[in-house]
């Protein structure tokens, strides 16, 4: 029964949280996007671009040039909003929900790795921060994905080390974050630090998929710019 009660508060906890962040976003959303930035704007535009076939390519620009200037990550989890309405609302909507999604995987780690009361009391600082707010619910920016990506990864990383074992699905999700969180500068830093642990047993498989991996990045941009 203690289990089942610990339960029950973390799921309440987790709710009144939600409760509290959305409420933020219903009050506090801004209507004003003549303040959003640059960067905010070149995002929207090749979320656009990508939505609509031409590839990764900055349409605004002179001879629609494919661009190389920012990650595709990012502009590609912004493609759902164009088709479900393609308004300024609709994108910062889907930073929202990043912003969501990182306030769940704070919660969720914080409470695997210290008291219920203690993780309940991180979230909600994390949910009432001006700046987090403020990159949440206000720019079209990638911080907030970064951020969800980044304690994903942080997440995955702990069960991983828990597990014992070399090879499990928490490595290769801790590699898939580390690499969204981190493209394209540091695309390998995860791949290598999971790898160089699994060539100490499987040393020819482990070397492959380095090479392998080492090539993704490349072949995915070379792939977008002939679209």
């Amino acid at each position: 029964m203690p289990n089942r009660k610990y339960a029950v508060n973390k799921i309440t906890i987790f709710l009144l949280i939600s409760f509290v962040y959305w409420l933020e976003f219903f009050v506090f959303i801004s209507g004003d996007y003549i303040s959003l930035g640059g960067d905010s704007y070149q995002y929207i535009i090749l979320a656009r671009s990508l939505a609509h076939g031409i590839g990764y390519r900055a349409v605004n620009y002179p001879s629609v040039p494919f661009f190389s200037h920012y990650p595709p990550l990012f502009p590609s989890f912004l493609v759902p909003a164009v088709f479900l309405g393609n308004s300024f609302l609709h994108f910062k909507i889907a930073v929202a929900l990043a912003g969501f999604a990182a306030v769940g995987i704070i919660f969720l780690f914080f409470s695997r790795t210290m008291k219920l009361s203690q993780a309940a009391a991180i979230s909600l600082l994390v949910v009432t921060n001006p700046y987090f707010l403020h990159y949440a619910l206000s720019d079209i920016l990638s911080d907030v994905p970064f951020l969800a990506f980044s304690f994903a990864a942080i997440f995955f990383t702990y069960l991983y080390l828990k597990d014992r074992r070399v090879f499990t699905s928490y490595g290769i999700l801790t590699v898939l974050f580390l690499s969204a969180a981190l493209q394209p500068v540091l695309f390998l830093c995860g791949c290598l630090l999971f790898f160089y642990i699994l060539t100490l047993r499987y040393p020819a498989p482990a070397f492959l998929a380095l090479i392998l991996i080492r090539h993704l990045p490349a072949q995915f941009f070379s792939t977008l710019s002939c679209s």
